[in-house]
Order: structure tokens, then C-alpha cells, then sequence
């Protein structure tokens, strides 16, 4: 029997429950149903294709991002990894993961910049081997590390649409 688990990892190392399905930052009027069948499609797509399954979302502040973000870690299916900056550690601080617990999971990494390149491409190396998906949430993909934005399939999202560039 498999067990499924919704867990957040925060910058100071915690491992905490995902928010629950009740939060009401997901009771937002943004309809995320077509970007959730987009993501789901475009996992399907580079599963027939043997392809890594990463995807990076990039968007303006403000345009719902962490909330999707949030939305995938409540509807996504097995365990689902939610990496986001703890709120009260300092701004522009570049931290270490923990090790990954789990190298088939889904990871969602909103705003990643506060991670370090290191921890990154170590974790994007597990999925990949693994059979594991990774969604970045950023305003700039541009600054994640080159060896992951080779591999990534990456969308524009703003407050109305989300597109594959």
C-alpha cells in the first residue's frame, strides 16, 4: 500500500504538513483548471517521451504563482514536495536542502532563487534518475542554474493565461 503525503520543506530545513485543502488563498477567482490540465498534459507528454519532467513557470509578482503552487501540492497525486522560502529568514540568503526524501515525488519550488545552485541541480539530478517531476514557480527562470533550464519545458503565466514559450 502506498502511502500519500503532502509536505512542505522550508528554507530553515523544517519539514512541515502542506496547507490544508480548506485554505482559503486557494478559494481565489483565478480559474486554475486550464493551467492545472496545461501542467498535466506537458508531465503526460515528456512521460511518453522519456524526457525529464520539469517545468518552469515564470511570472510577475503578484499573479498567483504561490498559490498554484500551493493548488499542485493539494491536488497533486503520491507525494507532493513543497519547497518555499521560510518568511522569517533573511532576504537574499542562499540556503542547502536536506536531502530528498523522495526521488520519484513531485517537487514544487516557489521562488527557488533562495536556494542554492548546488542543492538545486542535486535534487533536479535525484528526479531525473528517479522518475520525479520538478515545477519551478519564478519571476525570472533566467536565474536558475543553465543545466536545469536546458531540461525545462517553461510557461508564462500572468493573472488571465499561462502559455508554453
Amino acid at each position: 500500500m502506498e502511502l500519500e503525503r503532502k509536505i512542505t520543506i522550508r528554507a530553515n530545513g523544517l519539514i512541515e504538513l502542506a496547507p490544508p485543502a480548506d485554505n482559503p488563498r486557494l478559494r481565489e477567482t483565478i480559474d486554475h483548471g486550464s493551467t492545472l490540465a496545461l501542467i498535466g498534459a506537458l508531465i503526460s507528454e515528456a512521460d511518453r517521451n522519456g524526457a525529464p519532467k520539469i517545468i518552469g513557470i515564470e511570472g510577475e509578482t503578484g499573479v498567483g504563482k504561490s498559490i498554484l503552487a500551493e493548488l499542485l501540492t493539494e491536488t497533486g497525486r503520491g507525494d507532493v514536495v513543497l519547497v518555499s522560502r521560510d518568511p522569517n529568514s533573511t532576504v537574499g540568503e542562499k540556503i542547502g536542502l536536506p536531502p530528498m526524501p523522495n526521488h520519484s515525488a513531485t517537487y514544487i519550488f516557489d521562488e527557488p532563487a533562495f536556494v542554492t545552485d548546488s542543492s538545486l541541480g542535486s535534487y533536479v539530478d535525484m528526479l531525473v534518475k528517479g522518475g520525479g517531476i520538478a515545477i519551478f514557480m519564478s519571476r525570472d527562470l533566467d536565474e536558475l542554474p543553465y543545466d536545469i533550464l536546458a531540461l525545462m519545458i517553461k510557461l508564462k503565466m500572468t493573472r488571465t493565461s499561462i502559455n508554453k514559450y
